[in-house]
């Protein structure tokens, strides 16, 4: 989508400005490869694999 901006001063003078804008909409998907769904897990850190088909995932965290 193109978005205008335009700046005003005191004296009536007008500048403007137009650029292309890339929104992205879609919330990210993905799914837990690893461990298992039920899987029993022991020890203070778990290794968990997760896949996405998204190519613009930042990051992935846990909650």
């Amino acid at each position: 989508m193109a978005e205008t901006v335009r700046a005003f001063d005191y004296r009536g003078n007008v500048g403007e400005a137009t650029t292309v804008v890339q929104a992205d909409l879609r919330a990210p998907t993905g799914w837990i490869v690893s461990p298992e769904q039920l899987t029993v897990v022991h020890g203070a850190t778990v290794d968990v694999t997760v896949e996405s088909p998204d190519t613009d995932l930042q990051s992935i965290t846990s909650a």
